[in-house]
């Protein structure tokens, strides 16, 4: 059965975020000892059972001990931050036990980046300057820290390839990658198309020297480009595959033509 979690509207939080924001990650955690409840939460009326005060307890200490492994509180370089995603993208999908309709909730992931471990967002996403880190990666939507992360692992896992192998598509990705391939709405709501979309990228990444980011970019332009005239819901899995492929394929050619036109070889 699904687990429900608390969830927490965002007008309650505009105040506590403002404060969160500037503050270190060590004096946050050490404010936050276990998760808050009593904060004006409320829960799913059905669909599930609800989270007890102990089992988010649980996943506050995981997933600090996996910050810690990842350099917290020191700011982390670029590989250490990306390795911190791919594990916690993984243990979330694994431990939270939640449905696609629960973790649709923005108020979900609000509850969690402000009441259980507003100090590992703060570490993750410290932003520039005295800007403090941006009140998007605590409301939820697109960009929360672990929101994110959670539709990562649920859209690009395989549950056809063995338990150890399931994530692989999403570990293959580099972060600009899967930022160019999960904030695309129109892709984003396909799962089968947003996993033909990655694999055909890899395929064409591996066999070209364009640079990956700007290929993911013009691949998911072309796509995109392309589904008011394809159905591509109505293909089986490898009519899909065939179909990204030559997507992708199309779209190393295009910039070959471009590039040898102002004299750039590709």
């Amino acid at each position: 059965m699904s687990t429900l979690f608390p969830r927490l509207d965002e007008h309650l939080m505009q105040s506590h975020i403002a404060d969160l924001a500037n503050a270190s990650p060590e004096s946050i955690a050490d404010s936050l000892n276990e998760p808050r409840l009593g904060v004006g939460e409320t829960y799913a009326e059905l669909g599930g059972t609800r989270i007890r005060l102990g089992e988010l307890a649980t996943l506050q200490r995981e997933l600090r001990t996996i910050a810690r492994q990842h350099g917290f509180p020191q700011q982390p370089k670029t590989d250490k931050a990306q390795q911190f995603d791919q594990r916690t993208a993984v243990h979330l999908f694994e431990k939270m036990r939640i449905s696609a309709h629960e973790a649709a909730q923005p108020s979900v992931w609000q509850y969690l980046c402000c009441m259980v471990v507003p100090d590992i967002v703060r570490w993750r996403f410290p932003g520039e300057g005295d800007k403090g880190t941006s009140i998007d990666r605590f409301i939820g939507g697109r960009r929360n820290t672990l929101g994110r992360l959670w539709w990562r692992a649920y859209v690009l896992r395989d549950d056809s390839s063995p338990p150890e192998d399931r994530h692989n598509l999403m570990r293959a990705m580099g972060e600009d990658e899967l930022v160019q391939l999960m904030e695309r709405p129109a892709v984003f709501g396909d799962r089968r198309l947003v996993r033909a979309s990655a694999t055909a990228f890899l395929a064409e990444a591996a066999r070209t020297k364009v640079p990956r980011q700007m290929l993911m970019r013009e691949i998911q332009k072309r796509l995109v480009r392309r589904m008011p005239l394809t159905f591509f819901g109505a293909m089986d899995d490898a009519q899909l595959k065939t179909a990204l492929d030559d997507i992708a394929c199309e779209t190393v050619a295009s910039m070959a033509t471009q590039s040898a036109t102002i004299g750039k070889p590709v």
